[in-house]
């Protein structure tokens, strides 16, 4: 049967889409990155968001999806996304066979190591608290690692993109204007991944870790929210929060 051409170039777009291979780095895999979704625009779809996660419960991890129109968050193999809807509580289900990631990374970890965090602990604190409990346990103090914080918030501040990036492009209204919201006493999950040297890559430039946070959609008064899915902007840990760290040293993961 003649495929006629243009539905041939259609089909090899949509499969090019989702055929880029990762990138391996110590612990973790990545598609695309920071540097070049956010700084250069290129934000076509590198990999299905449920075939690069595959059901392996032993993978957490963060993304963006094409097209800078919403995030990603993966815990314990489950995906959910965050679809951009303008200045509306995006939609934040779990993540389908469509949903395509610009930028994507994951890390497959076989144990946890589970801490208490005594006390509150601020987002510019928390850096500081990774780099000593990885430290003791054997992890180094440069990573790259993964992390997963459950518990309540005292207070987060999110945003989702809708089709730039707000940290490049300041300012952005109308159409191309994020989500953005701050939620006080809500329980939730934050996926990050810490490193002296993710700047470009895998976060920010400046900034040693890179966190994505979904909260649960009820808050400490048992009011549902709406749960939502999106960029950690800023956060305030309540005490007692749980941090899990990977329980291997870095060089035996896989």
């Amino acid at each position: 049967m003649r495929i006629p051409p243009l539905l041939l170039t259609s089909m090899v777009l949509a499969c090019s889409a989702t055929s880029v291979p990762p990138t391996v780095e110590g612990p973790c895999e990545r598609w695309g990155s920071v540097r070049e979704v956010m700084g250069r625009q290129q934000t076509q779809g590198r990999v299905g968001v449920l075939a690069a996660v595959d059901a392996d419960e032993r993978a957490v991890g963060l993304g963006v999806l094409a097209g800078l129109r919403g995030e990603v968050i993966v815990v314990d193999g489950r995906a959910w996304v965050s679809h951009a809807a303008g200045s509306q509580l995006p939609p934040s289900p779990a993540a389908t066979p469509d949903d395509e990631a610009a930028f994507l990374v994951l890390s497959r970890v076989p144990r946890w190591e589970e801490l208490v965090i005594p006390r509150a602990v601020r987002a510019d604190e928390l850096p500081d608290l990774l780099r000593q409990e990885a430290v003791a346990l054997g992890l180094g103090q440069d990573g790259p690692f993964p992390f997963v914080i459950t518990g309540t918030l005292e207070s987060v501040s999110v945003h989702v993109p809708n089709g730039k990036c707000p940290r490049r492009h300041p300012g952005l209204t109308g159409e191309e204007a994020p989500f953005r919201a701050t939620l006080a006493g809500e329980t939730g999950t934050l996926v990050g991944f810490y490193g002296t040297a993710l700047g470009g890559t895998l976060a920010h430039h400046g900034s040693p870790i890179h966190v994505h946070a979904r909260t649960d959609g009820i808050d400490s008064g048992g009011i549902e929210t709406g749960g939502l899915v999106g960029h950690a902007d800023d956060f305030v840990l309540a005490t007692g929060a749980r941090l899990r760290l990977p329980a291997l040293a870095q060089g035996d993961l896989p």
